[in-house]
């Protein structure tokens, strides 16, 4: 699967190219793509299935485009990353870009990554997962407001498995809201 974590065009620039049709099927140098199926998933998120063929095989890959993750910014909902991940550990092998690929893509490959640390069972930090990030991929997380958003995320999916209660995260929550009105995120 792919995910896409940006816009073609975002405020009048460029950030990535089409490497997919909208619909019906396009040619890309030997490999024809066709949108087979075309799905919302939790409102945010657009997923479709294409159908790749070098003409002599072809395979089905589902292509998950996120449409309104701002560049050096983060998304006003804190659910639906953890819903795509879920989604996505069930799929394998997954692509994850956005138009540099350190702030939005770092964002959710560090998620990724702690969730799965903490599925492991390991002792770790946020902190401790971005430096790694980083030593994999310089820049990743990019923006400060996206390491919050990460910790964001990780609180609310706590509070959804009932791991903490709403009312223990409500000051970093509205520090958090508060940050993000000020940033024009919300």
């Amino acid at each position: 699967s792919i995910v896409m974590l940006c816009n073609i065009v975002e405020q009048g620039k460029k950030k990535c190219e089409q490497y997919y049709p909208e619909s019906g099927e396009a040619q890309y140098g030997q490999v024809n793509v066709k949108v087979k199926e075309r799905q919302e998933y939790c409102k945010l998120i657009t997923i479709s299935t294409l159908a790749l063929s070098d003409g002599k095989e072809t395979r089905d890959c589902d292509h998950y485009h996120w449409n309104n993750w701002p560049d050096r910014g983060v998304p006003l909902d804190v659910t639906t990353c953890m819903r795509l991940l879920t989604r996505l550990k069930k799929q394998s092998p997954t692509v994850i870009h956005c138009s540099a690929g350190i702030g939005r893509t770092g964002t959710i490959v560090g998620l990724d990554m702690m969730m799965t640390k903490i599925m492991a069972g390991e002792k770790t930090t946020l902190k401790e997962v971005v430096i790694e990030l980083r030593a994999k991929r310089h820049g990743s997380v990019q923006m400060d407001i996206q390491y919050l958003y990460m910790h964001r995320v990780l609180l609310a999916d706590a509070v959804a498995k009932k791991v903490v209660t709403e009312a223990e995260v409500a000051d970093f929550v509205n520090q958090y809201e508060t940050l993000c009105k000020q940033r024009g995120f919300m």
